[in-house]
Formats: C-alpha cells, structure tokens, sequence
C-alpha cells in the first residue's frame, strides 16, 4: 500500500510530451508511459488470478470497476498494471486510484498520415474511465476519451453487426461439425475494426488538436484527483 497522491496536471503534461519510440514500437512506447507512471507515484503491481475472473472482468468492462474487489484491495494509494489481461489483449495498462480504475490503451502509428486502428476491440462511447494515447513520429501525441474516438450509432451498429457474426459462426461451426467431424480447418469469423472516412476521421492527432479534444482527458484525470483527496478526509 502507498498513499501518493495523483497529480493530474503534472500527469497529464508528462504523458502529452511522450514521444513516438521508433525502436520496438509499441513494446518501447509502453515502456515510455510506463515509466512516466511509475515517476508520478504509481506502484507497478501484477493482479492476482482472483481478481481475473469473468464477474471481475465484466464489472470493469462495463464501467462499475470500483465494486471489483480488485478496486476493493486497493482503496488508498496509486498503482499501475501493466497487460492486466495478457499481452495482446485490451487495456495496455490498468490504473487503480484510491479505489477507482482507470483504463489506458497506447497507439503508435509510423505511417505518413496516422491512421489507428482499433483491431477487435470495440471502443464504448459512455465510457469515462477509458483513455486513449496517440503517438506518430512527425504529428506528436494526443490523448482522446472513448466518447471522442466512437459515435453512439456506430457503436450500436458495430454490436448489431458483431450479433450476426456469432450467429454465422454459429452455424459454421454446426456445419463443421457435421461435415469434418470437428477436425481439420474451421472459418473463424473474427471482428476486425478498420477506419473510414478521411484523415479528418482516422488521424486522431490531428482531429485532438482542432477541437481540443485532450483537454477533455486532463478533466477526467482531475475528477479522479479530487477522489484522492475526499478518499482522504
């Protein structure tokens, strides 16, 4: 337990300043804010197989983190985990504050416009506890929120949509089974989300800078800030 309290403007600025880490990419940008977590008084923790099962997971996917008895053994102090859930899975990094959870995912593009791609994972629009880092070697970083990177009816259609597939690959798997006996090769219908409509669209960077967009994140940070503080009264 450690009782460091969060400074939101400090974190923020240091994390808006982390620059594009052209050696190991992705692995090495994590390290970067890794790193600048740990200097703002974050603890570095692993989570334990109790706290990874599937009513933990669903209380932090769906917004309610602080019930988790992860939130639950962490109710004074600020601390970092880093791939929570694996590697390759969503969020890169879990932040636990005073008890409340904070979700924070990292994307590095190299590409001469930043386009960033969300692969499987769909982004929840009326989350506010899930922050987005954006990082191109010539564009600089932004932060955006999960309301800025997904529109409410582009969420609902993309859940419409992700509905079909398990029907569809519900009945593969029945005609699979039927035909093959369950061995061999099997389609697997797999969500992968791709970006449309134009720089003004997929260049998060950009579009953060036009309407200000990561000082919506520098708010959010504040409110858990402020939790510090009651949390201590």
């Amino acid at each position: 337990m450690n009782n460091k309290k969060l400074n939101a403007e400090k974190l923020y600025n240091a994390l808006i300043k982390i620059k594009y880490n052209e050696q190991g990419r992705d692995l090495r940008q994590e390290q970067d804010v890794l790193s600048t977590f740990v200097k703002h008084g974050f603890e570095q923790i692993k989570i334990p197989p109790m706290f990874k099962t599937k009513h933990e997971k669903e209380l932090i996917d769906c917004g309610r983190g602080a019930l988790s008895k992860l939130a639950m053994a962490h109710k004074q102090g600020l601390y970092v985990c880093h791939h929570p859930f694996g590697k390759n899975r969503y969020p890169d990094f879990l932040l636990i504050i005073y008890g409340r959870i904070l979700e924070f995912e990292i994307k590095s593009a190299s590409s001469e416009t930043p386009i960033f791609s969300q692969g499987d994972k769909v982004v929840d629009p009326t989350r506010r506890d899930s922050i987005y880092l954006f990082t191109h070697k010539t564009e600089g970083t932004s932060m955006l929120l999960a309301e800025d990177l997904m529109t409410p009816e582009n969420y609902l259609l993309i859940l419409k949509q992700k509905q079909e597939r398990a029907l569809l690959q519900a009945r593969h798997d029945k005609e699979f089974n039927k035909v093959c006996k369950g061995r061999g090769e099997k389609v697997y219908h797999r969500t992968n989300l791709a970006p449309r409509g134009g720089t003004e669209i997929t260049n998060h960077i950009s579009r953060a800078r036009t309407h200000n967009l990561s000082q919506k994140v520098l708010y959010v940070l504040k409110t858990y800030e402020f939790n510090c503080t009651l949390s201590s009264v």
